[in-house]
């Protein structure tokens, strides 16, 4: 058995944003390759944080 893979939020902002496409290739393959993956809740907290100040930044 195989222990999942904990996505951290550079992964995951990698991948959801492809500000760097080399780096969100590299995110893909590594969720690809993974066969469970999991994202702890302050990740989600974080990506959430992101995406609201990124809405206060463009408005």
């Amino acid at each position: 058995m195989t222990l999942p893979v904990a996505l951290d939020t550079n992964v995951l902002v990698r991948l959801l944003v492809n500000d760097d496409p080399a780096q969100a290739e590299l995110a893909a393959a590594l969720i690809d390759a993974s066969s469970a993956c999991f994202v702890p809740i302050t990740v989600v907290l974080a990506i959430r944080h992101l995406h609201l100040e990124q809405d206060n930044l463009v408005r």
